[in-house]
């Protein structure tokens, strides 16, 4: 399944008959309540729910997660880093729902060496992930190998390079296992 991380209203209506599949609603960017974007949204486009920490109170942050689950999102995706008692919170109203749990962990800058990762990953699972994601900045094909043997470990997941080295690892992503990879609709530059 290929994603498309929506980051401004404009995206919404640009979907319109297109290939999508899934859409991630960067709502920390978009700053409209859960329900009011969902209901833009194709009813059989799957939905991915994230608030990104930085650019809103932590409280209001997980509280905007919440209503996405209660406006009937299909996933949400949160931070590792989160605090513990807000994931289990999330994880129970999930449940509640049918929504899925994805716990993410990101560097934004370098790839951490194999055992690091597959720790970063089973720390996800612990902590109740239905779904690990791993994203890592490229700098070399090493990185992209420790990345890509991420899916020989059990479990439902996204792993992903980011960079320009990276592109590789979001078309094998599907191959390997991926649950789902991310695409846009403008061209490379």
């Amino acid at each position: 399944m290929i994603c498309l991380s929506v980051q401004n209203k404009s995206q919404l209506s640009e979907m319109s008959g297109k290939w999508i599949e899934l859409v991630e609603l960067r709502l920390d960017l978009l700053k409209e309540p859960p329900a009011r974007l969902i209901k833009a949204i194709d009813k059989n486009i799957k939905i991915i729910a994230t608030c990104r920490p930085g650019n809103l109170p932590e409280g209001e942050r997980i509280n905007i997660l919440k209503d996405s689950i209660k406006a009937g999102v299909n996933f949400i995706d949160v931070e590792i880093e989160t605090d513990p008692d807000a994931i289990a919170d999330l994880k129970k109203l999930s449940i509640q729902n049918g929504c899925k749990l994805i716990l993410s962990w990101h560097d934004f800058k370098e790839t951490p060496g194999k055992a690091d990762l597959v720790s970063r990953m089973e720390s996800c699972y612990r902590r109740g992930a239905d779904i690990a994601k791993i994203a890592c900045m490229v700098k070399g094909r090493e990185d992209i190998l420790n990345l890509m043997s991420l899916y020989a470990l059990p479990g439902r997941k996204v792993v992903l390079g980011m960079g320009r080295m990276a592109g590789i690892t979001r078309v094998a992503a599907p191959f390997l296992g991926a649950e789902f990879t991310y695409a846009t609709t403008s061209r490379a530059e």
